[in-house]
């Protein structure tokens, strides 16, 4: 794959994403927190077994999950999938969709902490300074004052869109190996199926409530086609172009293209 098109897949997903916070500010209003994000990775999940199954047809070679690489699904799918998700949908409840995209747009600055910790990268100078500069850029967009973060409902859902950032940090620094053994789509199904696991168990305490939703609201219709969008656009296709664009172009690299988000959800 070129580096263009690595970059163009890095930029789309995140198009993908920043629409996707209108679509879950939407859903969140209707659906009970559990069963949204479960819904969601479950349409996700049976498009990325219907792909790889196609996948297989013409190329019988791709390898099933050995059980030595179960315990990274696991991590990956609870981090990158259950938890990341979770942390989303409830921030939500305390922000608006442009203010919870805007915060999303630090996750450059948890990458680049994240390399430095992990693996012991070091950049130059100025990626620092630019890095200061974007928490100085975010914060200035929000037009709060400190004292208002602090004091408001609004301290809640950042800290728990900063949990948001830390999860996708983790899941993006232990993916790479799953990506090499396996390739894009096989890894992120995976990972899917995992963390439709671990989202399945808390689901089952409103589950009832979202089925009733689903089944009598006057809007169903367009509740079906957000839950859709939020599971194939957002959770199948945006995250298996963003793998596959970091895998070309590096994670520091990619996770500059998050900065895309607050644009398009604006």
């Amino acid at each position: 794959m070129s580096k263009g098109l690595s970059h163009f897949l890095a930029f789309l997903a995140s198009v993908l994403w920043g629409i996707n916070f209108i679509s879950m500010k939407y859903l969140s209003d209707y659906f009970p927190s559990y069963s949204l994000v479960f819904l969601r990775f479950v349409i996700a999940a049976l498009f990325l077994w219907l792909m790889l199954w196609y996948r297989r047809k013409k190329d019988p070679t791709l390898k099933p999950l050995a059980k030595k690489d179960y315990k990274d699904t696991l991590i990956t799918g609870f981090f990158g999938i259950a938890l990341y998700f979770y942390f989303y949908t409830f921030g939500l409840k305390y922000l608006t969709a442009n203010m919870a995209a805007l915060l999303c747009a630090l996750i450059p600055i948890f990458s680049l902490l994240g390399e430095i910790v992990v693996f012991k990268k070091r950049y130059p100078p100025i990626v620092y300074a630019f890095s200061l500069l974007s928490i100085f850029g975010v914060f200035l967009v929000l037009d709060m004052k400190l004292s208002e973060l602090v004091s408001s409902d609004a301290f809640i859902g950042i800290l728990l869109m900063s949990g948001t950032n830390l999860s996708w940090v983790v899941y993006t620094m232990i993916t790479g190996n799953l990506q090499k053994t396996y390739g894009s789509l096989s890894s992120l199904t995976f990972q899917s199926t995992a963390g439709c696991i671990v989202l399945g168990l808390t689901a089952l305490s409103d589950i009832k409530s979202a089925l009733v939703i689903l089944t009598t609201a006057p809007n169903a219709g367009l509740i079906i086609l957000n839950l859709i969008y939020v599971g194939v656009g957002s959770s199948a296709l945006a995250y298996l172009f963003y793998i596959e664009g970091m895998k070309h172009i590096g994670l520091q690299m990619a996770s500059l293209y998050m900065n895309v988000i607050p644009i398009v959800a604006a």
